[in-house]
């Protein structure tokens, strides 16, 4: 069986790693020079969104055989809004590094692969498609969805993000919720280490020219003193795909759909498209099939991530005390419930007690 796989990150490889081990060797084609961003940052991989799976890592070594070696764990989270600052702790999650550095997730991932990743090639599906059996794009973007005409936009966001210097917690995130200055995004902060972090502020719905304001807004009322040693803009097109198989063409991480839009790290996602995409293929099975737990968690993703963006500083700052009082934190950060399940239902309840009008729906 001749498979391709196009793009070599996080979803590509993950593929490329499942299809070893049904005996399959794929051709493997990257249009950069290496795996990973360009840019080096810390994402977070949180237990809360992979309920009713407690530890990330070993989530992803017992279900997909993949072990991965994360920077620092997560054993608080503290959330800013307006008026309004609240901590949790306990065994949180995990801090990962991305990028192209030696440690970081997509260079682990390299490394296990016996498979040579041809870089610095720009592929087209469409003539792969005639010379293989398979063709599996995980391009990271929409372009091929949206030519094969299923790709529906469901938002556009940009990101800013700063390296600073400082003093930080490596076992702390730090996110922010102010409509003041963000009125439908969110920022975080991630340590590298104690003296090094990644900054991060993501906007929904505005042009590259808007994007410094709102950075110089959220800046200003974050009083940072951190010494800003490197910045990077990036943007994030979420939508809505289907079918995510074409005849011998796969869709599987961002080119499917699969871009978390909740809190936007995406990687686990990203692993299981690219597993599942694999599978599909190795395994004879019906892709949609195996999709879809992946398309619920999504959709009940994308739900929170519209009530976030439709609430005011009142709802997000109950939300925020709901959630962090004794005993309903235990469930929400240290036990087996299921957020993305349960969560739109609490904002409901909240929309009902603040009286604000959190959803349209």
């Amino acid at each position: 069986m001749k498979v391709v796989i196009i793009g070599a990150g996080l979803s590509g490889l993950c593929c490329a790693y499942e299809l070893e081990r049904h005996g399959i060797k794929p051709d493997v084609f990257e249009e950069r020079s290496r795996s990973g961003e360009l840019f080096p940052h810390v994402s977070a991989m949180m237990e809360m969104f992979i309920r009713p799976n407690r530890d990330p890592v070993k989530y992803l070594e017992r279900e997909f055989h993949i072990k991965l070696k994360p920077l620092h764990e997560i054993k608080t989270i503290e959330m800013r809004m307006a008026r309004v600052k609240r901590s949790v702790t306990g065994n949180l999650g995990y801090f990962f590094l991305r990028g192209q550095s030696e440690n970081s997730v997509e260079s682990q991932l390299s490394r296990m692969l016996k498979t040579k990743v041809h870089y610095n090639v720009h592929a087209d599906y469409e003539q792969l498609s005639r010379e293989y059996d398979y063709v599996i794009v995980c391009t990271g973007n929409s372009r091929t969805a949206k030519t094969l005409g299923v790709w529906d936009d469901l938002f556009y966001s940009l990101l800013r993000g700063v390296i600073v210097l400082g003093e930080f917690d490596t076992s702390k995130i730090i996110m922010w919720f102010n409509k003041k200055y963000n009125d439908t995004g969110y920022a975080y902060l991630t340590p590298f280490s104690s003296d090094m972090a990644s900054l991060i502020l993501i906007v929904r719905g505005i042009g590259p020219e808007e994007l410094d304001d709102y950075w110089h807004l959220f800046w200003q009322n974050g009083n940072f003193n951190y010494k800003i040693v490197e910045s990077f803009t990036l943007e994030h097109i979420a939508g809505l795909v289907y079918p995510h198989q074409l005849e011998n063409i796969l869709l599987a991480g961002n080119a499917g759909g699969f871009l978390e839009p909740f809190l936007g790290f995406g990687q686990i996602s990203a692993i299981r498209s690219g597993v599942y995409a694999a599978q599909a293929v190795a395994q004879n099975k019906d892709y949609e099939k195996l999709l879809e737990p992946l398309k619920t968690d999504l959709s009940r993703s994308i739900l929170l991530r519209e009530y976030l963006n439709a609430s005011g500083n009142r709802s997000i700052s109950m939300v925020t005390r709901v959630i962090t009082m004794p005993g309903i934190k235990q469930l929400v950060y240290n036990s087996g419930v299921d957020v993305l399940k349960y969560g739109t239902g609490l904002l409901k309840i909240l929309d009902k007690l603040t009286g604000e009008r959190i959803s349209k729906q």
